[in-house]
């Protein structure tokens, strides 16, 4: 259920949050979860290539048998 998603993602951020030591990059392992958890087969690469618009945080894909299809970037702050 995605709720359920998103409840378990505000919680690690909010976890990560109360150490005080927090900054972007700690908050990405739960958003990388949070993609790949909210549509099947769904795959949220951090740190991905240059592309074109630049340096997005995230590429989500997913694989087609022509190879993976980018179905959108993430920038997260």
């Amino acid at each position: 259920m995605t709720t359920a998603k998103i409840t378990t993602y505000k919680a690690a951020i909010e976890q990560k949050l109360r150490t005080g030591l927090a900054t972007e990059g700690s908050h990405r392992a739960a958003l990388e979860t949070l993609l790949q958890g909210l549509a099947s087969g769904v795959t949220a690469t951090n740190e991905p290539k240059h592309v074109e618009c630049g340096a997005p945080d995230f590429n989500v894909s997913r694989q087609t048998q022509h190879g993976p299809l980018t179905l959108g970037y993430v920038e997260a702050k």
